[in-house]
C-alpha cells in the first residue's frame, strides 16, 4: 500500500509540473525558396514572433533546416549542396541573418553538417 501510494503522488506531481508548461505561443515559420542553384539551395524563412533568446533562434534554424533536407532528400540524392537559410521576423522586418550547411559534404559525412552561423538576434 505504501508503494501504490508512493506512484500516485509520483504521478501527480509529474501531471501537475507538466501542465504548468512554459506558455511558449506556437511559432508560425513559412519560408520560400530563394535563387539556387544545382548546387546551392537558398531558403527564406520568416519567424511569427519576435525571437528573444539565441538558443531559441538557433533551435528553430536547426528544425528548419532539417525539413527542408526531409522535403528535398530525393532531388538531393548523393549530391553535394549547399543550403543557406536566410531568416527574418514577419512582424518587423528585423532580420535574423542566416546559416548555412553543407549538405552530404563527403561520403564519411552524409546528411546535414554545419557550414557557418551567422545569426544574430535584431
Amino acid at each position: 500500500m505504501k508503494k501504490l501510494s508512493i506512484v500516485i503522488i509520483l504521478l501527480t506531481l509529474i501531471f501537475s509540473l507538466a501542465s504548468c508548461g512554459g506558455g511558449v505561443d506556437d511559432i508560425n515559420i513559412t519560408y520560400n525558396k530563394g535563387e539556387s542553384t544545382s548546387s546551392s539551395y537558398v531558403y527564406n524563412a520568416n519567424i511569427s514572433v519576435k525571437i528573444k533568446d539565441i538558443q531559441d533562434l538557433e533551435e528553430i534554424a536547426y528544425n528548419v533546416a532539417s525539413q527542408l533536407y526531409e522535403e528535398n532528400f530525393e532531388s538531393i540524392g548523393a549530391s553535394s549542396i549547399l543550403l543557406t537559410i536566410n531568416f527574418s521576423d514577419t512582424n518587423t522586418e528585423g532580420l535574423y541573418g542566416s546559416i548555412s550547411f553543407d549538405i552530404n559534404k563527403t561520403i564519411e559525412q552524409p546528411g546535414l553538417s554545419l557550414n557557418s552561423n551567422d545569426l544574430v538576434l535584431s
